[in-house]
């Protein structure tokens, strides 16, 4: 019996909601039906799934435990309420769920991981905080947490990391003075 596969990112992941067949890489309902590719996004269930079952080996947590912690790390030390974090967290979910087509360890791909790490967090910090209006001090307070935990980053990097992702994003495009 064949496994099958989703018509559009060939991806085995499949569940049936609903009665529906849905492709959790991509949002795909019922294989042939690439009209519904644009109007349907993955749930994000299924990427918090896949991410909670990524273990991140030199801290021995999954990666999504990891991600929730940095935030509420970064959170607590800027004073973010709830709705930014999760903005932030589901920012950064996004991104994974779009990068990781291209790249499938992102962002663990590059020569710096730990940059292209801090870097995610901080973007998704940053778009979360233009989305919901707070003090604007914010942006160097973010970075001075990061020089503090010893992983420095700058706007430069930043917009470094945006111009090395594959996909363009609603949430920070129309912000792009990072």
């Amino acid at each position: 019996m064949s496994q099958e596969k989703c018509e559009y990112c060939n991806s085995t992941d499949l569940a049936t909601v609903k009665g529906e067949l849905i492709c959790t890489s991509c949002g795909l309902v019922n294989k042939s039906a690439l009209e519904n590719k644009d109007r349907y996004v993955s749930p994000t269930f299924y990427q918090k799934r896949k991410l909670g079952r990524e273990r991140d080996v030199k801290e021995k947590k999954s990666f999504l435990t990891r991600i929730n912690s940095d935030i509420a790390i970064i959170g607590n030390y800027l004073e973010l309420s709830i709705a930014i974090q999760k903005e932030a967290t589901n920012n950064i979910l996004e991104i994974i769920m779009k990068e990781r087509k291209v790249y499938p360890t992102f962002p663990w791909h590059t020569k710096t991981p730990h940059w292209s790490y801090n870097c995610l967090i901080a973007l998704s910090i940053l778009s979360a905080i233009k989305t919901i209006p707070v003090d604007n001090n914010q942006k160097s307070r973010l970075f001075g947490f990061f020089k503090n935990r010893g992983g420095e980053i700058t706007s430069n990097d930043i917009k470094n990391f945006i111009e090395n992702l594959t996909s363009e994003y609603s949430f920070f495009n129309n912000n792009s003075e990072t």
